[in-house]
């Protein structure tokens, strides 16, 4: 699945999903008729090209409005794919809140954008009243039963003067358990083409590059006679494959991320493929707590650059000297460090931190159990005060 921004020629599509969802090519908001069709959007595009899922948005002001959140397949991970793309499409565009409005009857919408990170704003009391002058069509009756009345205003404040910060996970290592499989995955395809892994020099195998990056290396250093891109796709379905019995979270990793998230937003910067990220947040169902996450494929450089981590403050929409990163390798501890972040550092059974790395992180926790926003609220006080 890609997202991609709505196209003059997608036109006749989006018509089609935005009659198909509320039977006609408008939607009534606050008393006023908007025409999502013209509307800047995004949309979520199957890897065959069908078409999954559309939003659409109106900015005025430092306001973001999304206007519509249509998927064609509940449970695929498209809807919250998209509510981040539009997040994103805000914070770019330096929208200070983005908001939207849905109904006293749906339940489902009610609940999906709260585990998001939308709260509740404003209830519109009897609004639909006046809405249905506007489209007479509107039924009187909605969701389970429940008589449609009143126009709900969720919002999700994108740039506080008082923001109390962000923390930024890695993945692998960090909340995934990943090593054994990538040491599978890559070592099956070294010995198909008669190489191991012990030809391959740690720095690369074990560091922050991204996928372009050990691509090219494992083709032009290593001779495995695939282009980069065959390499990238061929070891991304096989690590995904690997997970899809079971996402190998790191014990506790769940429990940690919920209790940071109630204080703080949450963020994601990886050196893992985009298709590999997105699987495991969709399949481990910790989606709903990030509201940021970036790959190194989406930057110039991995690991140790900051580019990643820079990304994903700017998509959070928090400064990046307010935010703390949580990191269990040394290139990933220079990454953030460099980006100018507070980090906490979390030596693993991969990655035994060597002294010069550990006295470089601002704290050091033996396991991710040790994580809270305790911690993450000392390292940043000095920061907001």
């Amino acid at each position: 699945m890609i997202i991609r921004s709505v196209e003059p020629s997608d036109r006749e599509w989006v018509l089609s999903m935005v009659r198909e969802w509320g039977g006609t090519d408008f939607i009534i908001s606050r008393g006023r008729r908007i025409y999502p069709a013209d509307l800047p959007g995004l949309c979520a595009i199957s890897d065959d090209g069908y078409p999954l899922g559309l939003a659409t948005y109106e900015i005025i002001g430092g306001d973001c409005q999304m206007v519509t959140l249509l998927a064609k397949e509940p449970l695929r991970g498209v809807g919250t794919a998209l509510v981040r793309a539009v997040r994103a499409a805000a914070v770019e565009a330096g929208s200070r809140r983005l908001w939207l409005i849905t109904t006293n009857d749906n339940l489902d919408a009610l609940r999906f954008y709260q585990r998001r990170g939308f709260e509740i704003s404003a209830i519109h009391r009897d609004l639909r009243q006046a809405a249905r002058r506007l489209k007479p069509s509107m039924p009187e009756i909605g969701n389970y039963g429940i008589a449609i009345r009143d126009e709900i205003e969720l919002e999700m404040m994108l740039c506080r003067a008082d923001s109390p910060g962000a923390v930024i996970f890695d993945m692998d290592g960090v909340i995934l358990d990943s090593n054994e499989a990538w040491d599978t995955v890559t070592g099956e395809l070294f010995a198909e083409y008669g190489r191991s892994l012990g030809d391959v020099d740690e720095s690369v195998i074990l560091g922050g590059d991204n996928s372009m990056q050990w691509a090219r290396y494992m083709h032009q250093v290593l001779g495995i006679p695939l282009t980069e891109e065959e390499i990238i796709s061929r070891v991304t379905r096989g690590i995904i494959a690997r997970f899809s019995g079971r996402v190998p979270l790191i014990a506790g990793a769940a429990e940690a991320l919920a209790r940071i998230s109630a204080r703080f937003p949450l963020g994601l910067a990886s050196s893992s493929p985009r298709e590999v990220i997105a699987f495991v947040l969709q399949q481990s169902g910790l989606d709903r707590l990030f509201q940021a996450w970036v790959s190194s494929d989406d930057v110039a450089c991995g690991k140790p650059s900051p580019d990643v981590y820079l990304r994903c403050s700017e998509l959070l929409a928090v400064s990046p000297e307010v935010c703390v990163a949580v990191e269990d390798s040394r290139v990933g501890v220079q990454s953030a460090k460099a980006a100018g972040m507070k980090v906490i550092a979390m030596p693993t059974r991969v990655f035994r931190l060597d002294a010069e790395t550990l006295a470089s992180a601002d704290a050091v926790v033996e396991s991710i159990d040790e994580l809270g926003p305790e911690l993450v609220d000392r390292l940043l006080r000095p920061c907001i005060l």
